[in-house]
């Protein structure tokens, strides 16, 4: 099965303001070379998968790509007002009405800062209530949390509150826990970006290493900092969360929770490693000094031949005796 990503619509000012360089760089890319595979982009903008595969799911979220499957358009987040498309204003306005609405609607505007909503605004947020049965509640508390993190707009809204849904997330209690969990995986990755002086968009990947050394192992600044002090002087300056990682583990595995800690525990791994090496040189000179040294004239006694050779050349006691 072959995936592709189609082009569907230029950003809205609101939008625009919140893509990349990356994602405009994609957006580009598709609208002028038409359907292309996420390896096929990935390789063209000189980026990362893991980047464009950020990049792009940001953008499909948006409603500004489609995915399809050997051709096929399998996910299109599409303007919710398109179900409304046989409805008539007076349809429209007796949900409205039937479901009191109106505060809801109210408050929406009062979030963009206007007087009232355009009349496709209105179809949307009432589409959200009807037919995709989000509460009041759960619209009017993701709409104020996407205003507040930038200015996003009723269709940024829709296609953010359509993809919950997709994910199962159709209730204000699960959405407030969504909420929680997604503050504390932005805790992790803010306390990781402050210590690494990181900007931009991380990897998922990425996401899971700093939630884990933060979220699961417990470590904060000073012990990140530490990690990453002694891998770049390791690898010569450079910056490896895998190596990182390593680090971290070893340390949480072993119950290393403060610098001091790691300090001394290096310290006792430093002492070890000489003492071993001089053990070794030590157990070397010992093998040396009982190494049996080979004889200069072969394996038999020296002296013993020394010895003979003086009988040959000047006699001895006995045999001078024997001569007179």
């Amino acid at each position: 099965m072959n995936i592709s990503y189609i082009f569907k619509a230029w950003p809205d000012a609101d939008t625009l303001r919140e893509c990349s360089k990356e994602e405009l760089a994609l957006l580009i890319l598709l609208y002028t070379d038409g359907a292309q595979s996420e390896e096929t982009l990935a390789r063209a903008l000189a980026l990362r998968s893991a980047r464009v595969s950020d990049a792009l799911r940001y953008l499909s979220d948006a409603g500004l790509v489609q995915i399809a499957e050997d051709g096929v358009v399998t996910e299109f987040a599409p303007r919710a007002a398109e179900i409304f498309e046989a409805r008539t204003g007076t349809a429209v306005a007796a949900t409205i009405r039937d479901h009191a609405l109106g505060a809801l609607l109210e408050d929406c505007a009062a979030l963009m800062k206007k007087p009232v909503l355009e009349r496709w605004e209105i179809e949307d947020i009432t589409c959200l209530y009807e037919q995709y049965g989000l509460g009041e509640e759960f619209i009017l508390s993701l709409f104020a949390d996407m205003r507040s993190r930038s200015a996003c707009s009723v269709k940024a809204l829709v296609n953010r509150a359509i993809g919950l849904h997709k994910q199962g997330i159709d209730s204000h209690e699960a959405l407030m826990h969504y909420f929680e969990e997604r503050e504390e995986k932005g805790e992790y990755e803010r306390t990781v970006r402050r210590v690494l002086g990181i900007r931009g968009r991380l990897s998922d990947a990425e996401r899971a290493l700093f939630s884990k050394w933060v979220g699961a192992f417990g470590f904060g600044e000073e012990m990140i900092g530490k990690a990453y002090d002694l891998t770049t002087m390791q690898l010569g300056g450079k910056r490896s969360y895998e190596y990182m990682d390593t680090v971290l583990t070893n340390w949480y595995n072993a119950g290393i929770f403060s610098p001091a800690e790691a300090d001394a525990a290096s310290e006792r791994h430093k002492a070890e490693n000489a003492a071993a090496a001089a053990d070794a040189k030590a157990a070397a000179t010992q093998g040396t000094r009982r190494k049996k040294e080979t004889p200069k004239y072969g394996t038999f006694d020296t002296m013993d031949a020394f010895q003979r050779a003086l009988e040959r050349s000047y006699g001895t006691a006995d045999s001078d005796a024997e001569t007179k």
